[in-house]
């Protein structure tokens, strides 16, 4: 009982957000390629260049370079691209941050992100996968499971789950003409890890 209260005190004291910490990663990453390859910060990166900051495809991917489907996640091919991301993961990922822990939040992101990154080179071996998007659809899958919950308190976070997957699913059926693979596993990994955290709870509830 004193261990949980201590570790509830440190909680609510604790300063610093994983969330913001990822946002900030990805945004100085994103510059950081941008000065290193003497390119404009607006401008849009190709996708070759970004192979060699992270970037995964089906060729890295055989060679084991295993790795990138972590890495890949902070690069990205422009800043509009990123600023969507970076705004869509601060208020999705902090409200999971607060409400359910550090650890899930990291847990959903990278592992969604990792699956989707998986998912998106598989099925497009020759294409270069990059970017947060497939992490962000696992926090968005994860928090549609408890939407209405979340809509109660909080309708900012609510209304981002809502925009984040009308503007995923627009963006993707107007560049690809389809619903990428990555976006749909990210989603579906979201959606898994909710589902199991909830069944979980609900159990332990009834034990005790």
């Amino acid at each position: 009982m004193i261990n949980n209260m201590k570790l509830s005190v440190l909680a609510k004291n604790r300063r610093f957000s994983v969330t913001l910490i990822i946002c900030l990663v990805i945004i100085v990453y994103l510059i950081f390629i941008a000065l290193r390859s003497g390119q404009p910060i607006f401008k849009t990166q190709n996708s070759q260049l970004l192979i060699g900051y992270g970037a995964v495809n089906g060729q890295l991917l055989s060679q084991g370079d295993y790795w990138r489907l972590c890495v890949s996640q902070f690069t990205h091919v422009n800043l509009y691209h990123l600023l969507i991301n970076v705004v869509f993961l601060f208020i999705l990922g902090l409200y999971i941050e607060r409400n359910s822990g550090l650890l899930t939040v990291l847990f959903v992101y990278f592992f969604g992100g990792i699956v989707g990154q998986y998912a998106s080179v598989f099925f497009n071996p020759s294409l270069v996968s990059s970017g947060a998007s497939q992490a962000i659809c696992s926090l968005a899958g994860f928090l549609v499971i408890r939407f209405f919950r979340v809509w109660r308190t909080s309708k900012v976070t609510g209304i981002a789950v809502l925009l984040c997957i009308i503007i995923q699913c627009y963006l993707d059926l107007h560049f690809a003409h389809r619903l990428k693979e990555g976006h749909i596993f990210g989603f579906v990994i979201g959606v898994m890890i909710s589902l199991i955290l909830y069944k979980r709870k609900n159990l332990l509830g009834r034990t005790r």
